[in-house]
């Protein structure tokens, strides 16, 4: 079984292992002591990704980063979620060009730089035959992934990066939120909506487009 969990909910599941006493709510304690059991059993896969490795790196004093940290690496088991904008560029490609949709395998996946914007899903899902190499890239990689969590923060200019596109996303929504809030007709909202959705996809359908070889990219 795979459960995707919330960065608030990770921090539960740190806090019931070293600071009981700050979990509030008696049953979602009890939900997270039975999601540990399930864990040392091998029962559940609780996959990391991008957004919890960005939202650990900002986590506060180094003593409460370094709990959520590691109730993260002790409980992941070398899972990831594969980034969610390759995961939609690849379904458009598959959309537009009939290839093989995606199945759990590939959005949660165990390999070396899945939850990363240039990870390449359709390669990975052509190399399934895995060799010395391939193994030793992957343990390469869950020893990285490993210290950036762990670390007390980013380098400085790949924190700033980071902070650089949080911000721009940050706009971009604040300023469609800031519209609803203005214009409440239900018209309106539904236009307006799908005016953004469209705004955020079309890059990605041209590119999906060429990939797919339906577009010469004229």
């Amino acid at each position: 079984m795979i459960i995707y969990l919330d960065q608030c909910h990770w921090i539960t599941m740190a806090q019931a292992r070293v600071s009981r006493n700050k979990v509030q709510v008696a049953e979602e304690l009890q939900a997270a002591d039975a999601l540990w059991a399930r864990v040392e059993a091998g029962l559940v896969r609780l996959p990391l990704s991008s957004a919890h490795l960005v939202e650990t790196v900002h986590a506060g004093t180094k003593e409460r980063r370094r709990h959520l940290a590691e109730a993260m690496l002790d409980a992941y088991g070398g899972w990831h979620m594969v980034q969610p904008l390759v995961v939609r560029r690849h379904e458009l490609i598959s959309a537009l060009g009939g290839g093989k949709a995606l199945g759990a395998d590939d959005v949660f996946s165990s390999a070396a730089g899945a939850p990363l914007f240039n990870y390449d899903l359709m390669l990975a899902q052509a190399g399934r035959q895995r060799g010395e190499r391939q193994d030793l890239a992957d343990t390469v990689w869950r020893g990285v992934w490993s210290e950036l969590l762990r670390d007390e923060t980013l380098p400085a200019d790949e924190l700033e990066a980071t902070d650089a596109v949080i911000a721009r996303w940050a706009a971009l929504h604040d300023g469609l939120a800031q519209y609803l809030r203005e214009n409440p007709g239900d018209r309106d909202l539904r236009l307006v909506t799908a005016a953004a959705m469209v705004g955020d996809i079309k890059l990605d359908l041209a590119q999906a487009a060429l990939t797919a070889q339906i577009s010469d990219g004229g």
